[in-house]
């Protein structure tokens, strides 16, 4: 009978207690973060049982076990140690969703020192800054986003925020002169931003706009239309079916 584990050790000789709760708690969370990349969907069907656990010893073995639906273990634990191994050698991994890094990223933290092996993979900083590198890269694109219009400031550079009912708090938008009036006349209403969005990370909401026009929209256009969804976010699902992308999306 095919077993499916995964081994954790820190090579240390005096380990505190704390740590070692620390990197099984982050360990936990990577591997649930692998199997809703798998599965594309929030619900458990893995849970992980202690196997072995030596004596004198941060060490750990865990043991993958199904408890419903489609069994995904080995799929599951694949991408984790895939994701593991890409992180470390620098290799990186654009099918994970900005919440999953950050929890990769944070198993990087905890094994800076290059005291920690998952299987036979040394973790080190390598990790952590291949996942910072990815945290942090910007990118832009022609775009939209919908929200009500507040907090104008035209002192220095000319600003306001947009509060979309979905996603970010609020989005920083920057705009010319030429449209304040438009502005102004738009404050405290539902509109459309269109312009060049700013993304960072992984995320599919915007952190910037360079404003290039504002619509409000009409009674009759008060839903999102198909354009609408087109143009809300980056839209590039790598190898991802649109169905799953917009499961991804939707759960996180």
């Amino acid at each position: 009978m095919t077993t499916h584990t995964i081994t954790i050790k820190i090579n240390k000789r005096s380990v505190d207690f704390t740590e070692f709760a620390r990197l099984c708690d982050s360990v936990s969370k990577c591997l649930r973060a692998s199997e809703r990349m798998v599965t594309h969907d929030t619900s458990p069907r893995i849970k992980y049982a202690v196997k072995e656990l030596e004596a004198g010893s941060a060490k750990v073995v865990l043991e993958a076990q199904r408890i419903n639906g489609q069994d995904v273990r080995k799929e599951t634990l694949r991408h984790f140690r895939g994701t593991l191994s890409g992180l470390q050698n620098g290799r990186l991994d654009t099918r994970l969703d900005s919440q999953s890094l950050g929890q990769y990223r944070d198993l990087g933290s905890i094994a800076v020192n290059g005291s920690v092996t998952i299987g036979r993979l040394a973790i080190s900083k390598a990790m952590y800054d291949s996942a910072t590198v990815l945290a942090e890269k910007t990118f832009s694109s022609k775009g939209s986003v919908k929200g009500v219009l507040g907090s104008v400031t035209v002192h220095g550079r000319q600003v306001f925020y947009l509060y979309p009912p979905a996603g970010p708090n609020k989005v920083r938008c920057v705009f010319r002169k030429s449209i304040l009036k438009d502005v102004r006349d738009a404050l405290g209403e539902v509109v459309t931003v269109f312009g060049e969005c700013k993304y960072r990370g992984l995320s599919v909401h915007p952190c910037l706009v360079t404003v290039g026009k504002i619509c409000e929209p009409s009674s009759d256009d008060s839903l999102s239309t198909l354009h609408d969804v087109k143009t809300a976010g980056n839209w590039d699902t790598g190898s991802l079916s649109a169905l799953e992308y917009v499961r991804l999306v939707r759960n996180g």
